[in-house]
């Protein structure tokens, strides 16, 4: 990644990117959205990530282990969320 930050995330829409985003930032953890291949040339011409590819959700490498965790806890809330 661009200046030495990990790619923790891949997504594929906005919302799942602000989601995510916002909850590294509630735990202090700053992230930046790299848009892949072209990617973000269409977010800029249609408002929304469209692509195979969609876009990375970067952190700090300092903050990669921790970011990491908050995801995978997310990500299995957001699974026991639907089940139910």
């Amino acid at each position: 990644m661009n200046n030495g930050w990990k790619k923790v995330a891949n997504v594929y829409n906005d919302v799942e990117a602000a989601i995510i985003q916002d909850i590294l930032q509630l735990e202090g953890i700053e992230s930046m959205v790299y848009y892949r291949s072209g990617t973000g040339y269409l977010k800029i011409l249609t408002g929304n990530i469209i692509g195979t590819k969609g876009a990375d959700i970067c952190v700090a490498p300092e903050d990669e282990g921790r970011a990491l965790e908050i995801i995978r806890i997310f990500k299995e809330e957001e699974i026991t969320d639907d089940e139910e």
